[in-house]
């Protein structure tokens, strides 16, 4: 609802277009699109109590994950042990960013 919200407040604000005459479809793989602007492309993400929405005249994405702790017993039902023993040292030297440690390389 918000990120509709957000979307709606962006293009009025963007092609002056009034907020209740902004017309959203679906397209066949479930993408929302704005009716009235082809060339108007938009990605919403949430997490937690975060909303963030990206705009671009392509198609453009856009995500955000909430930092949670988390249990990295877990590692060792999913990874071989070298990567595991990884995970456990970045852990301890640099806090809650295993996952950010292993996706970034």
């Amino acid at each position: 609802m918000l990120g509709e919200v957000l979307v709606r407040q962006t293009i009025h604000d963007m092609y002056e277009l009034p907020m209740d005459e902004i017309v959203f479809e679906t397209e066949g793989n479930g993408k929302p699109v704005v009716r009235q602007l082809s060339s108007f492309h938009f990605n919403l993400s949430h997490s937690g109590d975060w909303v963030v929405c990206a705009v671009d005249d392509a198609p453009v994405g856009i995500d955000i994950e909430e930092i949670k702790p988390i249990d990295l017993a877990i590692a060792k039902r999913f990874f071989f042990q070298r990567m595991s023993i990884r995970i456990y040292s970045h852990s301890r030297q640099n806090g809650r960013k295993p996952i950010s440690f292993i996706f970034g390389q």
